[in-house]
């Protein structure tokens, strides 16, 4: 844990001697996390335009993984999508326009999908 931490701290500073340092600390990379909740649920289950968003939102995650691919880190985030949404088909249809109460930013260049979520809420 305290090797994540570091990890974390590292790059939030920008120190890439910290950084390599924490990196070393953790050791190899750890096997594909089993699916959690949503393991039941295929994406073919969940509504599109949910398990857009949801993935986009899970990126957070996974994004500075440093030893996955981005194919990799598009599948873990895809997965924590589904445990979300095998909790709750809309969730994050109530997600997103929490999340923008609270102040925070879904643009459409870089979070269309999420973004797509919150426009709609906002009309509907």
């Amino acid at each position: 844990m305290r090797a994540v931490i570091s990890a974390s701290y590292a790059r939030g500073k920008g120190d890439a001697q910290r950084l390599a340092r924490a990196d070393a600390q953790a050791g190899p990379p750890c096997p594909p996390s089993p699916r959690g909740v949503g393991h039941r649920l295929v994406p073919a289950e969940v509504d599109a335009a949910e398990l857009a968003a949801g993935t986009e939102i899970e990126m957070e995650h996974v994004i500075y993984t440093p030893r996955l691919s981005a194919e990799e880190k598009r599948t873990r985030a895809e997965t924590i999508a589904l445990d979300h949404l095998e909790e709750s088909a809309d969730y994050y249809s109530r997600y997103v326009p929490f999340r923008a109460s609270q102040g925070e930013v879904f643009d459409p260049a870089t979070m269309p999908a999420s973004a797509a979520l919150l426009a709609k809420s906002l009309r509907g």
